[in-house]
């Protein structure tokens, strides 16, 4: 058991001050330290006068002492082997265990670090922090779960430092952060839960954004990334790639008409039909925007293209679907226009407008056509179109 050198001013039957050596013995520090009736007295003094070294040390061993009793947190005292010689007051409240427990001949960590993985890293990091802290007195801090003699689990934030005039000793400072690493890990759990719903809900708008929720067809922003990507492959590849550019015939006369309820569904079996006809990989149909409606066609020339493009002309015509306010035919139909690209090729914005003015020259021509338009043509001497045999109408 360790023992302090508690000094005590007395005065002699001729008025002389002394300070003699109160060594008190106990569990704790305030045991040890309730006075002379509890000690034994060794007076140090050289002819009636105590020595100036002994002074000096007399000083830091009360100073410490105080201090170690005071301190606002719980501390153990240890030597380099790491073996317990002290503890205040608080470390007994906060974890349970007197000096006697700990310092039974056994090295302290074995009770509250009972896992053997956990003490051996310990054992690891004490020796590397006693070696620094011989060279280097900063303070190291560590934070270790430990277990209190009531069984419960605490998490400690360990600060180990040394103390200038007390060789040979370590202070252990143990300050419990229990409550704050549970408030933190809460704080954790909320935010990992909120991230979870956020990352979900801009999953969906993705998704959304991605697709287009009433044809179940691609979506515009999907369409301008993969035809930008096709561009690109294409330049690489030096294939060909097609676009068409599809609007369905007075579609606005046909909501009026039958209502925006029978518009909606007439959209929605405008992407049934699509889905049908382009289900080759690579291939993209996406509502370009209200009744309008693109497809990208890797590795597609003029002649495959226009060959689709007219399969599902006739494909929308076969739906039957009754528009009595078109101009065009009993049913509804649509217009297509229809470009392609080769090496060069032109940014995607050119190559929309080229698939746009087939499909305005569709529409010019008579409408529920197919029209196409060479992306290199800047007149519209290479334009071909193709319809289905009927009355024309200009309207």
């Amino acid at each position: 058991m360790f023992s302090y050198h508690c000094f005590e001013p007395i005065r002699t039957a001729s008025g002389r001050a002394l300070f003699v050596n109160a060594a008190g013995f106990g569990n704790t520090t305030q045991e040890r330290a309730q006075g002379p009736e509890h000690a034994n007295f060794k007076p140090h003094t050289e002819g009636g006068e105590i020595r100036r070294p002994e002074m000096r040390l007399m000083k830091n061993e009360m100073s410490f002492q105080y201090f170690f009793r005071k301190a606002p947190f719980a501390a153990v005292l240890l030597n380099m082997e790491g073996t317990a010689v002290d503890v205040n007051d608080r470390f007994v409240r906060l974890s349970g265990y007197r000096l006697s427990d700990i310092a039974d001949g056994k090295p302290w960590p074995m009770k509250i670090f009972p896992d053997a993985t956990l003490r051996r890293s310990l054992e690891e990091m004490w020796k590397e922090d006693i070696s620094r802290l011989r060279s280097d007195a900063t303070e190291r801090k560590r934070i270790f779960p430990f277990r209190s003699a009531d069984g419960r689990t605490l998490f400690i934030e360990f600060s180990i430092c040394v103390l200038d005039g007390l060789e040979g000793y370590v202070l252990l400072g143990l300050n419990d952060i229990t409550e704050r690493r549970n408030f933190e890990r809460d704080l954790q759990i909320r935010a990992a839960e909120r991230t979870r719903k956020l990352r979900a809900i801009s999953r969906r708008l993705r998704q959304a954004s991605m697709e287009d929720t009433l044809t179940k067809l691609a979506g515009r922003r999907c369409f301008d990334i993969v035809l930008d990507r096709e561009i690109r492959r294409a330049q690489r590849s030096g294939g060909y790639l097609s676009l068409i550019m599809a609007d369905i015939d007075f579609f606005k006369q046909y909501n009026d008409c039958y209502g925006h309820l029978r518009g909606d569904e007439c959209l929605r079996k405008m992407g049934q039909v699509f889905g049908t006809v382009f289900r080759r990989a690579g291939d993209l149909p996406a509502r370009f925007g209200g009744e309008e409606f693109c497809v990208i066609l890797p590795g597609t020339g003029r002649e495959d293209a226009m060959r689709l493009a007219e399969t599902l002309r006739r494909s929308v015509v076969k739906l039957a679907v009754p528009h009595r306010e078109s101009g065009v035919s009993p049913v509804v139909t649509i217009s297509l226009g229809v470009t392609t690209a080769f090496f060069p090729f032109p940014a995607p914005e050119e190559f929309i407008d080229q698939a746009d003015q087939a499909l305005y020259k569709a529409k010019a021509d008579g409408r529920n056509r197919v029209s196409f338009r060479d992306s290199r043509a800047s007149t519209s001497a290479h334009d071909h179109s193709t319809r289905e045999p009927g009355p024309r109408h200009t309207s």
